[in-house]
């Protein structure tokens, strides 16, 4: 008897969500025909339970995810929803993007429903641009995240050669990047290029983006610069006797790219372009 009661309690704690659409939406039928049929297939949730259930996955041809899920509630109030981080995990639970998201709007979704809402990851979101495996693609959501905003880390040579203008330029551009959401991940970002054609060279200015908690001794960098098409130009060797970067940190660097007589200069498309490592000694 005592067990048939636990059960009974049990099965009382979990509700069917009600799907939920805004006054203000305006959505056609068939979308509102396509939201009620995966919204059919949701499974009950227990009491003070927040769920995100993903329905739809589409890669851009910028590299970008647009995500469509479910935000399920049970809770009887819902706490707002400031500052939470939602991780997109591949058919194999490996990471593909994260992103630190506001949903404030949603204090106002009632008790035991579901709404579907579009999340938007950048390029810049993504932990690679590799083709995504969708079979099997699910979310995770950090609801009290570790946030870490990223400053600026300027070399003492750099110091001294940078105006004050240049440093708060500088300054500015690390200002508006997004909030580092423990990517525990270390990439380059382009700043600048330009292209000497009378030294066959091609310069460009970088940052360094260190999102670990550790600080990072280069040894060596190999980087592969590619065009507009995402095509490889040139790659080039560099080494270091003392580069650290910080953890959290953003630091600028230069690299000269040496162009051979193979090279046609004149039709280099440079629109578009972007430095990534090939391979990277790091001294423990």
């Amino acid at each position: 008897m005592n067990a048939q009661k636990e059960n009974e309690s049990l099965t009382e704690k979990l509700y069917q969500t009600s799907l939920y659409f805004p006054a203000a939406w305006r959505m056609t039928d068939q979308e509102k025909y396509i939201y009620m049929f995966h919204h059919a297939k949701l499974t009950a949730l227990r009491e003070d339970q927040l769920s995100f259930s993903g329905i739809d996955l589409v890669e851009n041809d910028d590299k970008s995810i647009v995500i469509t899920a479910f935000i399920r509630n049970a809770f009887k109030k819902l706490a707002k929803l400031q500052n939470i981080v939602i991780t997109v995990l591949d058919g194999k639970q490996q990471k593909v993007a994260s992103k630190l998201v506001d949903l404030g709007d949603l204090d106002s979704l009632p008790p035991f429903t579901s709404v579907p809402w579009r999340f938007l990851f950048s390029k810049e979101d993504r932990y690679t641009d590799k083709p995504i495996d969708k079979d099997g693609w699910k979310l995770l959501v950090d609801l009290k995240p570790k946030i870490i905003k990223p400053t600026l880390d300027l070399d003492p040579v750099w110091t001294k050669k940078l105006s004050d203008t240049q440093k708060g330029a500088l300054q500015r551009i690390v200002d508006q990047q997004p909030t580092l959401v423990n990517k525990n991940d270390f990439n380059l970002m382009g700043l600048e290029l330009h292209l000497d054609q009378n030294e066959r060279e091609i310069i460009v200015n970088v940052f360094l983006r260190n999102t670990t908690e550790q600080t990072v001794k280069l040894e060596s960098l190999s980087l592969a610069l590619e065009d507009a098409y995402e095509t490889e130009i040139t790659r080039n060797n560099f080494f270091f006797k003392e580069l650290e970067v910080k953890p959290n940190t953003y630091k600028p660097w230069s690299f000269i790219f040496p162009l051979s007589d193979d090279h046609d200069i004149e039709n280099l498309d440079l629109r578009r372009w972007r430095v990534t490592p090939v391979n990277m000694t790091v001294v423990n």
